[in-house]
């Protein structure tokens, strides 16, 4: 047998088998896919913490009861359709997780060594087909190296097929779905927290907004005093100054006529001093309202992590159970937004961790059962 004519189109088959090789040993496919998994896996486990944080609140939410004045309100009777939602969504989402941890398995098994070894291989053998009278085997030859590569390869490219799904059409609202749980998930770590009657964020945030419009009030106070207080020792120089002048039997004697500039200067030395005065005493106040909004801020914060503080009961007296119970009713009312949101989110990871692998496995799983039937 005579070696093989090398044509145009098995130029191409050995030109791509060598590219393949390169690939292969090169394993920028797989850092890519080795990243993805990484980072699908961690936000994948902050969804988690975020959903048995939720479901964590609600059980110590259950059983509790507020009665203002017209109705009473049962927490469990609101929070348990959102809870067995938390409680199914964690255990598919485990299952999504899972599936991330698999690949990352065969993507550490597929990105080995031995199979570039053994593509190299393949492609030494393609190349001894041209030169050899082994020219009948290029064909199957070149067919088993494509079978390598499709297996070499299928995982990293079905990876890479999430990413881009992800990052095209997925991710950026995801995001906001997990801000949506994150945002339900804090409201009832409040809840579950604190004591009926304990402050909201916006009661935290209204005091932080408080607590800037008054620092920069007395620091306009501030320096109200400060130019007072050079006012005041200017003249006060002025003053002693326009009295140096006036003659010595004068300067000595209380009674002696000082004119009408120093009289004039006495005058406006007073007025000075009584302006002084009166925002002095309303830099005080600054300081007193600073120092009160700063101890309602520290108390409203402990009580909001749950620990005690008697001063929110004396600066917050309005926040009543009616008030504690209105938050449940906004709550009832968000909850089909809610269970939208974490069905939604809860679907996405489904179709980025199992359905798009599953689908791009079971169609390179069928391109290599035919490669191996036409290799044998």
């Amino acid at each position: 047998m005579s070696s093989l004519t090398l044509t145009p189109a098995r130029w191409v088959a050995i030109a791509c088998a060598l590219l393949i090789v390169v690939a292969s040993w090169w394993g920028v496919l797989d850092e890519q896919s080795e990243a993805y998994l990484d980072d699908a896996l961690t936000t994948g486990a902050v969804v988690y913490a975020t959903a048995r944080m939720i479901n964590a609140s609600v059980s110590l939410l259950q059983g509790t009861e507020f009665n203002p004045m017209v109705m009473t309100i049962s927490a469990g009777e609101v929070l348990d359709p959102i809870n067995d939602l938390i409680e199914r969504f964690s255990a598919i989402l485990v299952v999504a997780l899972g599936s991330l941890a698999l690949q990352q398995i065969f993507l550490t098994i597929f990105s080995h060594a031995g199979f570039s070894l053994l593509l190299t291989v393949n492609l030494l053998v393609l190349l001894l087909c041209t030169l050899t009278p082994l020219a009948p085997y290029f064909r199957p030859a070149f067919r088993f190296l494509v079978v390598t590569a499709a297996i070499r390869f299928a995982l990293s490219l079905t990876v890479l097929a999430s990413a881009a799904v992800d990052q095209v059409f997925l991710a950026e609202a995801d995001q906001a779905r997990h801000a949506g749980m994150q945002e339900l998930s804090s409201e009832l770590a409040t809840m579950s927290a604190a004591d009926p009657g304990a402050p909201t964020q916006a009661d935290v945030d209204g005091i932080e907004e408080r607590l800037a419009g008054l620092r920069s009030l007395m620091a306009d106070r501030q320096a109200r005093v400060d130019g007072l207080l050079s006012d005041q020792g200017f003249k006060e120089a002025e003053l002693t100054a326009a009295r140096q002048n006036l003659p010595l039997g004068c300067q000595y004697n209380p009674f002696c006529d000082e004119g009408q500039r120093v009289a004039q200067l006495d005058t406006e030395k007073d007025a000075i001093e009584f302006e002084l005065l009166g925002a002095k005493r309303l830099l005080r106040d600054s300081e007193d309202d600073i120092d009160s909004q700063e101890a309602a801020l520290n108390c409203a914060r402990l009580l909001r992590a749950g620990e005690p503080c008697s001063f929110w009961g004396l600066a917050k007296s309005w926040v009543s159970p009616t008030e504690w119970t209105k938050r449940f009713e906004r709550l009832e009312v968000a909850m089909n937004d809610y269970a939208t949101n974490i069905i939604a989110l809860l679907t996405s990871m489904l179709v980025k961790t199992v359905l798009i692998p599953v689908l791009a496995l079971y169609v390179l799983g069928a391109v290599v059962r035919g490669g191996l039937r036409r290799t044998i």
